[in-house]
């Protein structure tokens, strides 16, 4: 239910953060600008609140990263649910080894250097309750290395990386 409204908020988050910064910059310019130390102070609550608001929108998309990764670790766990990398399906001991390698994933935006994302590989992780849907881009320099994308989260969807050897089974 929550990934459900997770994944039709999330769309929005780019949005507000752009609008929130661009408010910041509309009612700052004007004022540094006129040079009257004045109508400053009285900008200061404006700029406190909208930082404020900058900065909790930037710490809930990060939530929202935690927890649809979370999600994921916890359907690959379930007996009943189906994996399948590029339409195969994985047998029971590939998807130990994959719940054990996405349980070791790094939740950063910051990519390698000189690097970026090459091969595609599309993971559907199936249960009775949801579908989710990832997209594992091979790093060009690390072949064990992948850029772990949401596609259906919106605005922010690499959600991290990871180390994984299956993955390369599926070529």
């Amino acid at each position: 239910m929550l990934l459900n409204i997770i994944i039709i908020i999330a769309p929005f988050m780019g949005f507000l953060l752009f609008a929130a910064v661009f408010y910041l910059f509309y009612q700052t310019f004007p004022v540094i600008f006129s040079g009257k130390r004045k109508d400053f102070i009285y900008l200061l609550p404006k700029i406190k609140i909208t930082l404020a608001v900058i900065f909790s929108l930037i710490l809930f998309e990060r939530g929202i990263s935690i927890y649809v990764i979370e999600q994921a670790i916890s359907q690959v766990n379930d007996f009943d649910s189906k994996i399948m990398i590029n339409d195969q399906e994985l047998s029971y001991q590939d998807k130990i080894i994959f719940a054990d390698e996405l349980g070791d994933y790094k939740l950063s935006k910051n990519k390698p250097a000189g690097s970026s994302p090459g091969w595609l590989y599309k993971v559907i992780i199936v249960n009775v309750q949801t579908e989710l849907v990832f997209e594992f881009k091979q790093d060009n320099r690390d072949k064990n290395y992948f850029w772990i994308y949401f596609p259906k989260y919106g605005g922010f969807e690499q959600v991290g990386f990871m180390n994984s050897r299956l993955l390369n089974k599926f070529q």
